[in-house]
């Protein structure tokens, strides 16, 4: 795959390649609950179902894309009630087209993050197959612990038993894979700061930067300037 891949949030004005993408993955996989009947929702109601989603602190919608099109999403849906509404259900979904290329690693990495960001999802549930190896293969590479068929996370065992192993939180691995692709970037690409920033999923070019420097010890811009393999490097 020689495209650049960008994970951001879904927003409204994505309904129609979201309801695309889920009819299509629908028909690819035994494993989702969607079928070739496809999921039966209008446009205008995805519409709506997606600009809810960005206004609350405990859902979210992220969106994989390559190029113009949807190669994969993940889903963190939890109830509004006060007692439940830290519990979130995970799904995720890769196009079979764009599978092998660790399209679902990075969208996990960036949901854990949102989750840590946040604050409001304490627990994670998800219910995968036993047979399908590759989700199964996904979730152990987080340590998350499978039993049978039902997978349930308490994010703060989680956290301890990923900081034990990698002697840093969760939010700090994902920062710290997205900067090693952000010095890809900017060393053997011409793309903007603010373009990197964005297919990071970083909430502003500023965020980019603070993270950046506090990773790397010097801004973006000084370490494209240090470092650029290409001549026309901006």
């Amino acid at each position: 795959m020689t495209t650049e891949l960008i994970v951001r949030e879904a927003n409204g004005a994505d309904s129609s390649r979201v309801i695309e993408f889920l009819n299509k993955v629908g028909t690819e996989s035994n494993f989702l609950t969607i079928d070739e009947v496809g999921i039966l929702i209008s446009e205008a109601e995805m519409t709506d179902f997606l600009n809810q989603q960005a206004e609350k602190d405990n859902n979210a919608y992220f969106l994989a894309f390559v190029g113009d099109e949807i190669a994969g999403i993940l889903h963190l849906t939890a109830d509004y009630h006060y007692r439940v509404r830290h519990i979130a259900e995970l799904f995720i979904a890769v196009s079979e087209d764009y599978q092998g290329y660790g399209i679902g690693t990075i969208l996990l990495e960036d949901a854990l993050e949102w989750v840590e960001e946040v604050g409001t999802i304490k627990r994670l549930e998800l219910t995968v197959q036993a047979r399908n190896k590759k989700a199964r293969h996904l979730y152990e590479k987080f340590n998350l612990e499978i039993v049978s068929n039902k997978l349930k996370v308490s994010s703060s065992h989680l956290s301890k038993l990923f900081k034990e192993e990698k002697k840093m939180t969760l939010g700090e691995y994902a920062r710290l894979r997205k900067i090693e692709v952000a010095k890809t970037l900017l060393a053997t690409t011409d793309k903007s700061i603010s373009d990197i920033a964005l297919m990071l999923s970083f909430n502003s070019q500023s965020h980019f930067g603070r993270v950046f420097i506090s990773i790397q010890g010097e801004s973006p811009a000084k370490y494209r300037k240090n470092n650029a393999i290409r001549d026309n490097v901006l």
